[in-house]
């Protein structure tokens, strides 16, 4: 907790690279921490402020494969997710979800180029995907980076690195 107050004051003052480092060793510490929303909320704005990223609090960046050998996976996935945005629109109709929706490709490049696509332009809250694990180890960092949530679609053992702001939703 004091941990938490003490980057507050820290990114109050304007120092906040100590701010978001402490802030994540904190997180990487103890990542169910009572404060762990709001942490990462202040690594997020930090980042967005820094980087004059736009954030807009509606909008989920969606990084499937849309062309290529796995399309058939990535249209199955955005169905599924267009279901749940109509089940969330029927149970909280004033408060609107909008997908934003990327190639990620078959090369690292492409999935690196949507991500910066979906972080910078678009200002997605998070990011839902990617499926392949080459393509999950070339946004991984760039999640962490940003401060953005990925809810990568493969297997843990998949990625390269440890990152807070990855969580793999993937079901074997």
């Amino acid at each position: 907790f004091l941990d938490y107050r003490y980057s507050q004051i820290e990114m109050e003052k304007g120092k906040g690279d100590s701010a978001r480092e402490r802030l994540k060793a904190v997180l990487a510490r103890n990542p169910s921490h009572p404060l762990a929303g709001e942490m990462q909320a202040a690594l997020r704005g930090t980042k967005v402020a820094d980087a004059n990223i736009p954030l807009n609090a509606d909008k989920i960046g969606v990084l499937i494969p849309l062309n290529g050998p796995h399309a058939k996976y990535g249209d199955l996935v955005v169905r599924g997710l267009n279901l749940a945005v109509a089940d969330w629109s029927e149970t909280h109709p004033n408060e609107k979800v909008t997908l934003v929706i990327k190639d990620a490709g078959s090369e690292k490049a492409v999935a690196e180029q949507s991500f910066e696509e979906l972080a910078k332009k678009e200002g997605v809250l998070a990011v839902i995907g990617p499926l392949g694990a080459q393509a999950s180890k070339a946004v991984a960092p760039l999640a962490n980076r940003d401060g953005i949530p990925l809810l990568s679609l493969t297997q843990k053992e998949d990625d390269a690195g440890d990152s807070s702001f990855v969580l793999h939703v993937f079901i074997d």
